[in-house]
């Protein structure tokens, strides 16, 4: 299913003249072995993790564990932590500072062997999940399923009220630190600035921020302008959660309808408590208790499927109905 998410509306044009005496010029920062200019429309904040501390090289936001990338001789290298390294074939640094390749093979700054891609939908209501709360872990959980350090996290607040948007990014902080994990969040402020971002070498993690305003037509239009590199976007090993709201069923709805990430996923009813786990396998779970109980509303994922080796729906409500799912993309496969 395809995700409708908005990504930051820093429109990155990669760019080799403002690379001068191996150090990039004012206005431009320093992207692997290109410089790429800073649109002052974005806004991207930073969390450290528990590693050692950054670099000193030219990058807009330092962030814990990951080393600067910039400015230190190294030429037609790259910067990592005190390292030059060709990040074209680095399995530490594969591409960028920090991307380490699972498989242990980079080819031409792209990791071989690729990465799952995954689509979690959670149908909690997050305006109101508590810091702590299974909700809050569900949430964290598919978050940082994308190992790389920092978390390249992008969110779309273009539908959405900034009380709910800071709320979840407080969620997300909380989870972070929960796990030792850095996070890089990046708020799009357009639509098309999401097209830019859902690019695995930018952005781990694309998050869909319940929508609080907007036409359901205009966002449904919107979405499916997205479907395509949603879909691009997962198979190249990209995660989307979705966070599908209780109060905006029909908003939603089209956000769903017209991504088609997750063929014949709709919003269905009000769920209710308690909650119950259905797999403990699935890596959504780690750490859930069950049953579990929330003050947050929640709404039922109205699927018209069954269970698969790559599709779950690993928490349900008291009648047995889905409240989270969870589709893994096999490394260059399409969505179903």
């Amino acid at each position: 299913m395809r995700l409708s998410l908005v990504l930051a509306s820093l429109a990155l044009a990669a760019c080799n003249a403002p690379l001068v005496g191996g150090e990039c010029i004012g206005g431009f920062v320093q992207r692997g072995s290109d410089c790429v200019e800073i649109h002052t429309g974005d806004e991207t904040t930073s969390t450290g993790g528990t590693g050692g501390a950054g670099g000193s090289g030219t990058t807009t936001t330092s962030v814990a564990g990951t080393g600067g990338s910039g400015g230190s001789g190294c030429g037609a290298l790259v910067a990592c932590g005190g390292t030059c390294v060709d990040v074209s074939n680095d399995p530490f640094h594969c591409g960028d500072c920090g991307t380490v390749c699972t498989s242990g093979q980079c080819n031409g700054g792209v990791c071989e062997g690729g990465l799952a891609g995954h689509v979690v939908a959670l149908g909690f209501d997050y305006r109101s999940v508590a810091p702590g709360t299974a909700p809050a872990k569900l949430f964290g959980n598919a978050a940082f399923l994308p190992p790389h350090i920092p978390l390249r996290a992008v969110d779309f607040r273009g539908f959405t009220d900034l009380a709910t948007a800071t709320h979840i990014q407080d969620l997300l902080t909380t989870e972070g630190a929960a796990r030792g994990r850095a996070i890089q969040l990046t708020h799009a402020s357009s639509s098309g600035s999401v097209l830019q971002w859902l690019d695995i070498k930018k952005t781990d993690l694309f998050v869909l921020t319940i929508p609080t305003g907007g036409h359901a037509d205009a966002v449904g239009l919107i979405a499916n302008q997205w479907a395509p590199k949603l879909e691009e976007f997962g198979k190249s090993g990209g995660v989307v959660v979705i966070l599908v709201g209780a109060n905006v069923p029909d908003l939603m709805g089209a956000v769903l309808a017209s991504s088609n990430l997750v063929p014949n996923l709709t919003c269905g009813g009000m769920g209710a408590g308690p909650f119950t786990v259905t797999s403990f396998l699935d890596s959504l779970t780690a750490g859930i208790p069950s049953p579990f109980v929330t003050q947050a509303p929640s709404v039922e994922l109205s699927f018209g499927g069954s269970p698969t080796p790559t599709l779950s729906l690993p928490v349900v409500d008291t009648i047995s109905q889905p409240i989270a799912l969870h589709l893994v993309i096999p490394p260059g496969q399409s969505t179903p």
